[in-house]
């Protein structure tokens, strides 16, 4: 079916909760959240070129506004108990001196994107579940405290397992309130599904044509609210990159499609960019509808500090820029961010948190501009640890006599003569989870000769990021590419481990330089 939903080129979530976490530019973290750090976090989306701010409403299990609905901000929240110690303490005791000041995150944010001429959704995280495992977690809801019964009781994580589960009404009426409220409330220009906060909604055990059915009349139940306001409000939907994954938890988006559910489809990684979204299915099964591939801010999780607060590799801005290129070539019609302000410090100064910087908004820049993104450098990257399943490559294993197949995507045309002698060197990096130490490799690019073993000292572009970044000389290995061994689209890198124990690879890289092996200034 034919969508109705405006084509944007790039949008940004902005989760609300990063005005009181994070620290800025635009205000001191140990002072009040001001007007300041309100219009900040919006204006920099609009200078960055985006053109569509989606704004998160809730403070996890908790509204991030003064609700009707679920009037926690009036009663118990006045006067619970944060833990000073916690990054969700420090968090929540700055968000309710804001909303006890007579403040709206959502009015004024919402103020601040019409007056800089940006479009303006919320998106709402459809089953959120921060923190569920910890009894003193300051965003469980009273809803969620007094009603046991309603959970899930059952899955791997433990979050799932007490997840509010769909299968029963109660739930799906409580969950829609919010909807309806905010949607009564706000005069927005759209609204997203973050089924993906969390992707748990149904126990594992229950029977999958119950599942789908439950959500898809969800679905159409906020369809029918909003077209009842009188205008065709766009309803985008944020889900798994992967539709079989889509699928086990009864998020049947054909059948959304079909029916004219949905307006657009944001396919994402879930939290750690990857390349080995489906990107090709989607757009073949709904080639009308406005398709966007998320980024986020990082490629890696390295180490959990406490819940919600870790180490990240950070994309850089090659990554950003030559992903984006991938994405649009392979069948995106835009680009979409996610977590892209935890770049900033949000740990209140943590002196293990190594990065503390502004977000790479210099990246976003004519992200879309296919002619300007095929002019640059390329760093294309397969890996990335996998925490829900989306990933089918890496991390893998790698061992006597078995080869080892990667396939990155290359966006650039190698077939036309200009581009051939556009990119003068290109080197393949394999990253292992341990020391490569006196292991033997071989590589080849796309079934042809073996490839020359290299050494380039440091990352493959130079960066200002130090999480996630292993001892030089120790985890990497390096070959030279020529540039003609090369094809625009999916292209075959073969490892075998010629002498050596068992290695896990867990990344694979690689680098298009237009200027001998050095990235142009």
């Amino acid at each position: 079916m034919q969508s109705r939903a405006k084509k944007y080129r790039i949008l940004f979530n902005h989760d609300g909760f990063c005005v009181f976490s994070n620290s800025s530019r635009y205000q001191d973290i140990n002072k009040p959240v001001g007007l300041a750090q309100v219009n900040g976090y919006v204006d920099e989306v609009v200078e960055a070129g985006c053109d569509l701010l989606l704004l998160s409403p809730s403070m996890d299990l908790l509204p991030g506004w003064d609700s009707d609905h679920c009037p926690h901000w009036r009663n118990r929240g006045k006067t619970v108990v944060y833990p000073s110690s916690t990054m969700f303490g420090k968090t929540f005791s700055r968000f309710r001196e804001f909303i006890l000041g007579g403040n709206d995150l959502i009015g004024l944010s919402l103020k601040r994107a019409r007056e800089k001429g940006i479009d303006f959704f919320l998106t709402w995280r459809m089953n959120e579940c921060h923190g569920l495992d910890d009894p003193a977690c300051p965003g469980l809801s009273d809803f969620y405290l007094s009603h046991p019964e309603y959970r899930i009781g059952e899955g791997g994580h433990p979050w799932q397992r007490l997840a509010l589960s769909f299968s029963h009404p109660e739930v799906r009426d409580y969950q829609f309130g919010f909807i309806r409220e905010l949607c009564e409330r706000y005069e927005i220009d759209g609204l997203e599904l973050d089924c993906l906060r969390w992707q748990w909604y149904f126990p594992y055990s229950m029977n999958w044509a119950e599942k789908t059915a439950i959500m898809t009349d969800y679905v159409a139940r906020v369809r029918s609210f909003l077209d009842s306001k009188g205008r065709r409000l766009p309803l985008c939907v944020r889900i798994f990159g992967r539709n079989d994954l889509n699928l086990i938890e009864g998020l049947d988006v054909a059948e959304w499609v079909k029916r004219g559910l949905i307006d657009m489809i944001n396919i994402s990684p879930f939290y750690i960019s990857s390349s080995e979204m489906d990107l090709e299915w989607y757009r073949k099964a709904f080639p009308k509808m406005p398709l966007y591939a998320e980024l986020t801010q990082c490629s890696d999780v390295e180490q959990w500090l406490e819940v919600g607060t870790e180490l990240t590799r950070k994309m850089t801005t090659e990554i950003i820029r030559s992903t984006a290129y991938s994405y649009l070539d392979r069948g995106a019609d835009g680009i979409s961010l996610f977590n892209f302000v935890y770049y900033r410090d949000y740990t209140f100064g943590d002196q293990k948190k190594l990065d503390k910087c502004e977000p790479n908004f210099p990246a976003l820049r004519d992200l879309t501009d296919k002619k300007e993104l095929a002019k640059e450098p390329k760093h294309y990257y397969m890996g990335g640890r996998d925490d829900v399943g989306l990933g089918r490559i890496l991390p893998a294993q790698l061992y006597m006599p078995h080869p080892l197949d990667i396939f990155i995507h290359v966006a650039d045309d190698f077939g036309k003569r200009s581009v051939r002698e556009q990119f003068k060197s290109a080197i393949l990096r394999v990253q292992a989870s341990v020391p490569w130490e006196q292991r033997r490799l071989a590589a080849c690019a796309n079934d042809s000769a073996a490839l020359s073993e290299m050494t380039h000292e440091g990352e493959l572009f130079p960066q200002s990021y130090r999480e996630g970044i292993p001892e030089i000389g120790t985890a990497y290995r390096d070959f030279a590419v020529p540039v003609k061994s090369l094809r625009k689209g999916w292209n075959k890198f073969s490892f075998i481990m010629l002498k050596g124990e068992l290695i896990k690879v867990k990344r694979v890289e690689l680098a298009l330089y237009t200027k001998h092996g050095i990235k142009d200034q």
